[in-house]
């Protein structure tokens, strides 16, 4: 066991040797025997309590604070001797209060994502959205042609969380296909291509998913999926209205369905809603400081949220975001070269990408990383090594070590 209590209340009669005064004598042992353990001695009409810890895994101000928690707990037990202990309020008014106020702060948001770009864009109409290769797409253009989509879903009959998958190429239209998906009020299902025939066919039929957005060149990857298909590639959609068409979603209702790596079984579609994305894209916006001079580059698969760092929040702060090929960002000589080319100012990959663009030879001879004022690790354990090298090059540089497994939103 790794939690001990122990009640110490035995009659232990007092010593007089005279005139002597005795006193007990509190001693400092530096190890602890377990991880945590509470004695409560009985002293006449008092009883004193001490924590005993590991400080290998807690720190000294958690201890002080679940002290002050148990402490409330006795304190209303004694006012209630019935009290149910889940009615117990463990915290101080003071915390509660606190509590409160940072709740009040971090929700920002009630809206769906698609409802801030539509802001956004309006702000910034005529501001490069998305960069893909030779393909740019305005703020404008980006929202004129979701709303295009959306018209050309809702026609096929997408309504409110029906689930749509989006088979495609790594393009503009990457973002033009999930956002027109939300703003048709249905719920994106992301897979990649790539991704083999039978996970592909698995998510398909188990996310029960009606509708699925493809290229012509990813007919195949879908195989015998008998729902309703939308080509991008056949022009239909364009012949839709560009005005926005009306919200039919709100903050409770799904924004995308994502699908677990099922290293652990089969694989699980997490359920992500609407404001558990604003919420996350808020919070990483206002965390960054994020603005309309930003860039950034989609340095993953936007079949799993770790990409989704850099995806959704640059959008909602105005700034522009870069959709590359496989091939360029798993070169890091590559993605080195287009992040000076490009002056990509912040970037969300896995340590060991990162790994391996610290560790090239170019790397400390090629001053590439420059604009960069952010990198975001996350997905994996970091490797400080990496970050202390890049430091010492590029000491204007910050770091977020970034953790979230899906079902908690990204991160």
């Amino acid at each position: 066991f790794s939690v001990m209590f122990n009640m110490q209340n035995m009659e232990i009669p007092s010593l007089r040797l005279g005139d002597l005064k005795i006193s007990s004598y509190s001693m400092l042992h530096h190890v602890a025997k377990f991880d945590l353990s509470l004695e409560a001695v009985e002293r006449e009409e008092d009883i004193g309590l001490s924590f005993d810890y590991a400080t290998a895994l807690f720190k000294d101000e958690t201890i002080r604070r679940w002290s002050r928690h148990f402490v409330n707990i006795i304190k209303a037990a004694a006012a209630n001797p019935n009290v149910r202990l889940s009615d117990v309020d463990l915290l101080s008014s003071a915390e509660t209060a606190a509590l409160l106020e940072e709740r009040h702060m971090t929700q920002i948001t009630e809206a769906t994502f698609a409802a801030l770009f539509e802001k956004q864009a309006q702000q910034t109409p005529d501001h490069s959205a998305v960069k893909a290769g030779g393909n740019l797409l305005t703020y404008r253009e980006l929202d004129e042609q979701a709303n295009q989509l959306a018209h050309h879903l809702r026609a096929q009959g997408a309504g409110n969380e029906d689930i749509v998958a989006i088979v495609m190429d790594r393009s503009a239209e990457v973002m033009v296909s999930i956002l027109g998906v939300m703003k048709a009020g249905a719920a994106f299902l992301p897979i990649d291509p790539d991704t083999p025939e039978e996970r592909i066919r698995y998510s398909l039929e188990d996310s029960g998913a009606k509708f699925a957005v493809v290229n012509e060149r990813n007919m195949t990857a879908i195989g015998q999926y008998e729902g309703i298909i939308v080509s991008l590639d056949d022009g239909k959609w364009r012949n839709e209205s560009k005005e926005r068409p009306s919200s039919i979603s709100g903050s409770r209702n799904l924004a995308y369905v994502i699908y677990t790596s099922g290293t652990t079984g089969k694989p699980k579609g997490v359920q992500i809603e609407h404001r558990n994305l604003t919420n996350y894209v808020s919070w990483f916006s206002e965390e960054a400081s994020l603005t309309e001079n930003d860039k950034t580059v989609l340095l993953s698969s936007y079949a799993f949220d770790l990409g989704y760092t850099s995806m959704f929040p640059v959008l909602l702060g105005g700034g522009e975001l870069h959709i590359v090929q496989k091939e360029t960002y798993t070169a890091p000589d590559e993605i080195a070269h287009y992040i000076k080319e490009h002056g990509i100012t912040y970037i969300k990959l896995t340590p060991s990408l990162f790994h391996t663009i610290v560790n090239t030879s170019s790397f400390a001879k090629d001053a590439n990383f420059e604009s960069l004022r952010l990198i975001v690790l996350g997905g994996e354990k970091i490797i400080p090594t990496d970050v202390l090298a890049f430091r010492k090059m590029y000491g204007h540089t910050e770091f977020i070590n970034h953790y979230g497994p899906t079902e908690a939103t990204i991160g």
